[in-house]
């Protein structure tokens, strides 16, 4: 598994950083952006940004920066993070891994599948128990101990999906099938109790920086409360 950052490759140059970027570009509807995390250990010194360019040739821009010591377990900046659960999905470095596969069967369509999806992804993994495995060096195998990986080390938070259609000015909440259907567009948004996570949008509307501003806001009242109505934390695995 890739370390989060490499003190070893680290100079004594005041300004030596690495990071992590991402960038995308939807041809379609003129529209794209990129994101980076960066650290500077010998500033202790932690920095995000995220550009986005609009179809007008104007941009929308967003930076932090933060001071802290090390990144040694998740490089998070002002809200945006680069973290992976190595040591509990990870069986041995680079020779063995949990790899978790969730198969989801559609009863019907009366709500937004997205939405759907996304809960019954997470109640599958808060009441999922995974065998434990470990390595054997002599083997140089997986040996299973008849121990469980549970929910509670599976899952950190509990994000959920909202998702929004569009038609001409109109945006409204949890389209089903026949409104899919006429829709110019979607934009899905996941939230934690106190953060957006991620966006996505599909088809060929626009959303401008107020209407995704706002979504995000409702999105996190939204998903407050289902959290609450849920509970999905009653379906942890009692198994240990």
């Amino acid at each position: 598994m890739e370390p989060i950052t490499h003190p070893d490759h680290c100079t004594d140059h005041l300004e030596w950083n690495e990071s992590y970027y991402f960038v995308f570009y939807d041809k379609q509807n003129s529209l794209g952006g990129m994101t980076r995390l960066g650290f500077k250990p010998n500033k202790e010194e932690g920095m995000s940004f995220f550009f986005l360019f609009l179809p007008n040739g104007s941009a929308a821009g967003y930076f932090r920066e933060q001071k802290v010591k090390d990144y040694n377990k998740i490089l998070k900046v002002g809200g945006v993070c680069h973290n992976y659960q190595t040591k509990k999905l990870c069986i041995k470095e680079k020779e063995a891994v949990y790899i978790l596969f969730v198969d989801m069967y559609v009863i019907n369509y009366a709500g937004n599948l997205i939405d759907a999806g996304g809960v019954s992804a997470l109640s599958t993994l808060i009441s999922a128990h995974i065998p434990e495995g470990i390595w054997n060096e002599e083997k140089h195998e997986t040996e299973w101990t008849g121990k469980y990986l549970t929910g509670k080390t599976l899952v950190n938070e509990l994000p959920f999906v909202i998702t929004y259609g569009k038609i001409e000015d109109i945006v409204f909440l949890d389209p089903n099938l026949p409104e899919e259907l006429v829709c110019d567009g979607k934009i899905s948004i996941s939230v934690t109790e106190d953060k957006v996570t991620s966006i996505q949008k599909s088809g060929v509307a626009t959303f401008t920086i107020d209407e995704i501003k706002t979504l995000g806001s409702k999105s996190l009242e939204i998903g407050k409360k289902l959290r609450k109505e849920l509970n999905l934390l009653q379906y942890l695995s009692k198994i240990e």
